[in-house]
């Protein structure tokens, strides 16, 4: 049965170690609600919090596992995976989810850097509760990516980089045809307002923007430089990272996205092997 409450979904895409949880944690105190039941901060990890819902990102998990895969595995999933059984289960368990914390009037947030592979579930699910999903793809030079993902859960570099293509390619792709702006991870540090601002002024989210001047000084403390461990090396990044992943960063970091679907489906259906 479709829900006959009409809100707004926001939703955060971005690849692991991308500044997901910086953005999401900036809409929240701007007055977003991600819900009430969220993952706690992990130490080591992300200090700051996650900003995930704690059901959802089990479902994801599980939903992952009976595709036989993993956050970290960039192959492609199955062909019509969405219509498994197994799959539209799951699908089901999302909807109680949002239904319990979001079936009501006013906008709402979500994130999870799953969802970036997950989305073609998802998009479906939105309608039946009643929400327009709208997007902001938020991206981080891979480089510094590869080199967070190193640290923290030793990926090689290959995998890093084509598990940072996959994630950024396919959350693009699939967020076609809605609202979305793009917002790069170092623009959010460096002036958070200014970005933020209008990202929210493009998707039309008034209330969120209103909030600025009053959660200023918090958000100030809590994008702190020291969010940014890794920085680029560009010389070295065109010296290791794939082509395909250059130009892709490329893209993303240019002023306009438009226009640059270009290949992205031909690699994106390769099954490439990655050690590590």
């Amino acid at each position: 049965m479709t829900s006959t409450v009409n809100n707004r979904a926001l939703v955060v895409l971005g690849m692991h170690r991308s500044g997901t949880s910086a953005l999401a944690g900036t809409f929240h105190k701007l007055g977003l609600d991600f819900g009430s039941n969220l993952m706690p901060p992990e130490e080591g990890s992300n200090e700051m919090g996650f900003w995930e819902h704690n059901s959802i990102v089990p479902i994801h998990e599980r939903t992952l596992r009976a595709l036989d895969s993993h956050w970290s595995d960039p192959a492609p999933l199955p062909v019509g995976w969405t219509e498994r059984p197994e799959v539209r289960e799951l699908a089901r368990e999302i909807v109680e989810v949002l239904r319990h914390d979001f079936d009501r009037p006013g906008d709402w947030g979500m994130k999870d850097p799953r969802m970036c592979r997950l989305l073609p579930l998802w998009l479906p699910l939105f309608a039946e509760v009643g929400a327009r999903p709208v997007f902001v793809v938020t991206s981080r030079h891979p480089y510094e990516v590869a080199r967070s993902l190193a640290k923290r859960d030793g990926m090689t570099l290959d995998r890093s980089y084509e598990l940072w293509y996959r994630h950024m390619a396919e959350a693009e792709l699939y967020s076609r045809g809605h609202p979305r702006v793009f917002l790069r991870y170092e623009a959010l540090l460096a002036d958070w307002r200014g970005s933020v601002g209008r990202a929210l002024k493009a998707l039309d989210f008034p209330a969120l923007l209103g909030g600025m001047a009053a959660h200023g000084a918090e958000i100030d403390a809590f994008l702190t430089p020291a969010l940014r461990h890794n920085a680029a090396d560009d010389a070295q990044f065109r010296a290791e990272a794939p082509d395909h992943v250059q130009r892709l960063h490329a893209r993303f970091s240019a002023t306009s996205p438009g226009g640059w679907i270009g290949r992205l489906m031909q690699i994106l259906r390769g099954r490439p092997s990655f050690g590590g």
